[in-house]
């Protein structure tokens, strides 16, 4: 057993107190509130770009005529 293996051992078998646990989940919700900051940053100019082409591709196509169902085909 590696030298520090016994030490991970205990800290995987002791109790935790309420105050480590509310640390562990404050730790926790920085990093997703980090990665999600990171992600919209991201996804924020990808979404304007589509949105801009949505826009100049829908301007130029035409509509098509409705498509009748209700009577029998020709």
């Amino acid at each position: 057993m590696m030298p520090y293996g016994t030490y991970q051992l205990w800290q995987a078998e002791r109790a935790r107190t309420d105050a480590e646990y509310r640390q562990a989940a404050g730790r926790q919700g920085q990093i997703a509130a980090a990665v999600a900051g990171r992600s919209r940053d991201i996804v924020r100019p990808a979404r304007a770009v589509g949105l801009l082409v949505q826009k100049t591709v829908g301007a130029t196509r035409k509509r098509r005529a409705p498509v009748c169902t209700d009577g029998p085909a020709r």
